[in-house]
């Protein structure tokens, strides 16, 4: 096949620079080139085809287009010299515009591509009567359902009344008529069929509100018929149909509690309201089986609200649950209900509960963290201000959830950031404890500070002590000589002060913190080091007085001696 003519817009178009490059040119005359000229052909388009039709591909959409065109004498034009032929679509397309004569002609030379139950559903639903009275005699009434369907649905009382009498099944037809409120058509499809399909049309009909089509078969129902579709009209939320359906059945306990959880699923509160209406509240003089069925339902259908988020419907069964609070709660938090939270909350305080609910929330909240959603986790932080945030806030920092970290400390005790900004250091999480620092009051960073011995990382922990107030460094040392965590006083030894020095040495010898007491005496002058001595002595510290014995004058080993003796400390003497 020849290489197509470039088409003229495409140097006119580009950019001068680029016309001078002719892959570019030919590059984008490519990209625009159609791969067929179908839509040349049958448009006849004379110049065109005669330009491209040595480079371009002529296919079955050729005529498929002609057919739709309604052009049977370039049809047979095309059929001459030509194999490619047509497809199914030239039939389906000739049907949907009532081309007969093409019709006739097309199943006339290509019988194989022809599929006449699809041709008579696109003439259907288009109501071409002279397409469907030329297809209709060639089909068994079996294959007419589709097209009866399409009919039915669109209320064509003209095209279902040529193709009856329809396939022995007509529940689908029917079904299409009664949905989309066609009276007529329902009452021809019933004067011409003997079998009964009352219980499709009344279902049908209510499921979309249609009470005149319903009027047409409702005295012919039966009671459980009428029961069944109560549900269809709840979850449709029509209440006209509603109210004929429950004028009918006045008891029906069943068929109502059933459609109370269907129409709380839909979030159709007003169903919800007229059926609970139509139920007695469970009480001791009614019989248990009763009783129980309509709490069940009631406890369902809240159920099915709270997971689906509808407030207005949980709002109206709520009060009358007899589920726990803590199993809606935890529902609420897992599906992310927002809505349905707040309105819990305000209702627990009219509950009996067996927990405090700011014990019953933690798991809610940790669900809330999981699932990322914020709304949910500061409603709970802010409406409980002493709920146990350990679990969730850990959670937080270990998914690296920096906007639900900041809603959890900004309302968490200090305890509870130290633990939180303690995991994040050990994961060595830079950007996150950066993050966290920036949210941290000075309380919390010193306090931090004091229990960095679980960091190994020391970058970690200057990180940390850059953020910390320098007037916080002397207290923040004293504790870490006390502790003895040596990465700290190491980091402080220059900030601090000689007095901060010289009692952090005497707190760590007393400790016997002898790690502590090697970092300290390099920056302690003699009389620091001589009153150490003299405290760890006091009490026992072997390790520390042995350290420092050489480092000490003679009267202060002695003074040291004398306080071991009179502790009782005999090793140290030794």
């Amino acid at each position: 096949m020849e290489p197509p003519p470039s088409l003229v817009i495409v140097p006119l178009a580009l950019p001068t620079e680029l016309q001078a490059l002719p892959h570019i040119c030919h590059l984008i005359n490519d990209l625009l080139m159609p791969r067929r000229i179908d839509g040349a052909v049958y448009n006849e388009l004379d110049r065109v085809i005669r330009k491209y039709k040595s480079s371009r591909l002529w296919t079955v959409g050729a005529m498929d287009g002609a057919a739709a065109r309604g052009r049977l004498d370039l049809l047979k034009k095309l059929r001459i010299g030509r194999s490619v032929g047509c497809s199914r679509a030239a039939f389906i397309g000739a049907a949907r515009n009532n081309y007969v004569p093409v019709l006739d002609w097309l199943h006339r030379y290509y019988p194989t591509h022809a599929k006449p139950s699809r041709e008579l559903a696109a003439a259907a639903e288009n109501g071409h009567l002279e397409t469907v009275l030329y297809l209709k005699p060639h089909m068994a009434r079996e294959n007419t359902r589709p097209a009866l369907e399409i009919a039915a649905r669109n209320g064509n009382l003209a095209v279902v009344s040529l193709l009856l009498p329809g396939p022995v099944v007509m529940d689908s037809v029917y079904a299409a008529a009664a949905a989309n409120g066609h009276a007529e058509v329902v009452q021809l499809l019933m004067h011409n069929d003997r079998m009964q399909h009352h219980l499709v049309v009344l279902k049908k009909a209510a499921e979309f509100g249609h009470t005149r089509v319903m009027e047409l078969v409702i005295h012919q129902c039966r009671p459980r018929d009428i029961k069944a579709a109560i549900s269809s009209a709840a979850g449709g939320g029509h209440m006209p149909a509603l109210r004929m359906l429950l004028e009918r059945v006045p008891g029906g306990v069943t068929a109502i509690s059933n459609a109370m959880v269907v129409a709380a699923r839909k979030d159709q509160s007003f169903a919800v309201n007229l059926l609970l209406s139509r139920l007695d509240p469970p009480s001791e003089s009614m019989d248990d089986k009763k009783a129980s069925k309509i709490q069940s339902a009631i406890n369902d259908a809240l159920s099915e609200a709270v997971k689906l988020g509808h407030v207005n419907v949980a709002r109206l069964l709520v009060d009358r649950t007899t589920s726990r609070l803590s199993d809606l709660l935890h529902a609420a938090a897992m599906n992310d209900r927002v809505g349905i939270m707040e309105l819990l909350l305000d209702v627990a305080p009219s509950k009996n509960l067996k927990e405090p609910l700011h014990d019953i929330l933690k798991i809610p909240l940790t669900y809330a963290v999981g699932r990322g959603s914020i709304e949910m986790a500061q409603l709970l932080v802010t409406r409980f201000t002493n709920l146990d945030k350990t679990e969730a806030l850990s959670m937080a920092v270990l998914k690296n959830d920096s906007e639900m970290i900041n809603v959890l400390m900004e309302k968490s005790h200090t305890k509870l950031k130290v633990d939180a900004l303690l995991t994040a250091a050990m994961t060595e999480n830079f950007d996150r404890v950066k993050d966290m620092l920036k949210v941290s009051d000075q309380d919390t960073i010193s306090s931090a500070l004091a229990e960095m011995s679980v960091v190994d990382n020391i970058e970690m922990v200057k990180l940390v002590l850059e953020n910390c107030d320098h007037g916080e460094y002397d207290s923040i040392f004293t504790r870490a000589t006390e502790e003895n965590l040596c990465v700290l006083i190491q980091l402080l030894l220059d900030e601090v002060t000689p007095q901060s020095i010289m009692r952090g040495l005497t707190r760590a010898a007393v400790r016997g913190h002898i790690e502590a007491v090697e970092l300290l005496v390099a920056k302690s002058d003699a009389w620091s080091i001589n009153y150490a001595i003299e405290a760890a002595a006091m009490e026992g510290r072997v390790d520390v007085v042995t350290f420092l014995r050489d480092r000490c004058d003679r009267d202060s080993i002695e003074n040291a001696v004398k306080k071991a003796k009179a502790s009782g400390y005999t090793e140290v003497v030794k």
